[in-house]
């Protein structure tokens, strides 16, 4: 008998891997997107400092925007130091 040999990969495992790769992306996406889980105390806190927590996605363009903001004004600070010497 001649057995015939498969090469390449089946329609049913291409398939399958690409459900998998679907499945991973849609946690990601998920996990990305959803509300970010800071407690009540922690909440208030962010919300005082003008720091959007809603998700993580949102958190993190907030932190970023702060840090620019608190950056600029350490140098104008800076700036204004060395006009004092």
């Amino acid at each position: 008998m001649i057995k015939k040999q498969n090469k390449g990969f089946g329609f049913i495992e291409i398939i399958l891997v690409t459900i998998i790769i679907l499945f991973v992306f849609y946690q990601f996406i998920n996990l990305y997107f959803k509300k970010s889980p800071v407690n009540a105390r922690d909440q208030k806190i962010l919300t005082e400092e003008t720091l959007d927590t809603s998700s993580y996605k949102k958190t993190l363009d907030s932190v970023k925007a702060k840090v620019n903001e608190v950056n600029s004004m350490v140098e104008t600070q800076d700036k204004e130091m060395e006009n004092y010497r």
